[in-house]
């Protein structure tokens, strides 16, 4: 490994995944040339049966979860409380494991995450619909019929089976998390659960100093 790496675990369906986004992509912008960053897909709703959210949480549950994360009504009232949208993690992995397929650039992994994200809570699409996908890939410039296979594959699924396995090994029973992996293949849990990127780069510089 000729890098430090940046393993972020996170599922498209995490609420607080959506709000560190934005942080991980700062940290990944500032320390480019030093530091890697490996997105790794989860698996928080795996079940073999999809429950919609309605059915894991009551209706008095839901807004207070979302009050520190900037959800749109769209979301709320459409997606969540007409819809009842099923909370399927395996389908938004596959997706994310067929845009991998596709795009060999790691560097725009969290790009891609960051529009599957807001195109459900910014903009309410049913993230299990083909529509959903279809529109993502527009808006990442996909090849849609493409992308659309690929999310069927087998190649998807040895894929997404492999991301869930590794966070598995890593211990990751809550998302989102964040660890820092040394050039030595040391491994730092440095986020468990929302962080701002200044504090997740002093605790990187705190590392690398103590290595140093």
């Amino acid at each position: 490994m000729e890098k430090n790496q940046l393993i972020y675990v996170f599922d498209v369906l995490c609420s607080w995944c959506y709000a560190i986004d934005k942080e991980i992509q700062q940290i990944q912008d500032t320390n480019k040339e030093v530091l890697e960053v490996k997105v790794v897909s989860g698996g928080m709703f795996i079940n073999d049966t999809p429950r919609g959210i309605l059915d894991i949480f009551s209706k008095d549950q839901v807004k207070p979860a979302y009050q520190r994360v900037e959800i749109s009504d769209k979301y709320l009232e459409d997606l969540v409380m007409k819809q009842n949208y099923r909370l399927d993690s395996k389908i938004t992995s596959m997706a994310f494991s067929a845009y991998k397929l596709l795009e060999t650039d790691r560097s725009k992994d969290l790009n891609f995450i960051f529009e599957m994200q807001k195109s459900i809570y910014v903009d309410g699409l049913d993230p299990n619909s083909e529509d959903f996908y279809k529109t993502v890939a527009e808006k990442c410039n996909i090849n849609t019929e493409a992308f659309l296979t690929l999310m069927k594959s087998e190649e998807a699924k040895q894929l997404t089976t492999s991301d869930f396995n590794y966070a598995r090994q890593l211990g990751v029973d809550s998302y989102p998390q964040v660890f820092f992996r040394t050039k030595n293949d040391e491994y730092y849990l440095i986020a468990k659960g929302f962080r701002k990127a200044v504090d997740i780069q002093q605790i990187i510089d705190s590392i690398l100093s103590e290595k140093n």
